[in-house]
């Protein structure tokens, strides 16, 4: 049997042990709180770099724009490629960006939720779904990215990745120009983008236009198969 003089010791200990697990409790709870609130904290995009030439295969005088899609990739915070427009593209399929007036917008977003968000009060939700938006340019400076666009919402259906063509060119692009009378001395602006029926080529010099299936680099879409653009 326990004597007198131990139980005040035992409880004393005993409160104690139950003192330090409450504080435990309570430091792991506030830890846990602190740890939730800034994981539902938007983080924001980095201030964009300089622009760089290194890595931009043909750089300035042949310069085809998918030969520079990884490198655009890797100045991004988005992931999910949205597609290009590329203008002063001559009838091999490069620019040269040595000629005035000549340049490449990639863009790019994130699923929705993903990647950098509007700024709000941590711990709070957002109020509508965002995937944001982020261009890369390339022009005679080189290749660099544009301040982000968190503010951008999600499409109607989620943003996939454009992958590049299998079978389809610029060169071979113009090669469907050619044949519609174009004049392979001009320059032309050509888009790769989603369209409704799928990946697809709008192609524009002066005043002729047309836009072809990048899956065939036949297929000439036109009303709703074509609609869709760069975002």
């Amino acid at each position: 049997m326990e004597a007198p003089s131990q139980k005040p010791r035992s409880r004393r200990r005993d409160m104690a042990f139950g003192l330090l697990i409450l504080f435990c409790a309570f430091v792991a709870c506030l830890l846990l709180s602190l740890w939730g609130m800034h994981a539902s904290t938007p983080r924001l995009a980095p201030e964009p770099e300089s622009p760089t030439q290194i890595g931009l295969e043909g750089f300035p005088e042949k310069v085809d724009p998918f030969d520079l899609l990884r490198v655009a990739l890797d100045v991004t915070v988005r992931d999910r490629f949205q597609g290009f427009v590329a203008k002063g593209v001559r009838s091999n399929g490069t620019i040269d960006f040595n000629q005035t007036d000549t340049h490449v917008r990639y863009s790019f977003q994130s699923p929705s939720g993903l990647g950098p968000q509007p700024p709000r009060k941590g711990g709070t939700l957002p109020t509508r779904r965002y995937c944001g938006q982020q261009s890369v340019m390339v022009d005679s400076r080189g290749l660099f990215a544009k301040p982000d666009n968190p503010e951008r919402p999600c499409p109607s259906t989620p943003p996939e990745a454009l992958l590049p063509p299998e079978r389809c060119t610029l060169e071979q692009v113009w090669g469907l120009a050619k044949k519609r009378n174009i004049s392979s001395k001009a320059t032309a602006e050509i888009e790769y983008y989603h369209a409704q029926a799928g990946p697809a080529f709008r192609f524009k010099s002066a005043a002729k236009s047309f836009i072809v299936a990048a899956k065939d680099c036949k297929t000439i879409l036109t009303g709703r198969e074509s609609r869709g653009q760069v975002p």
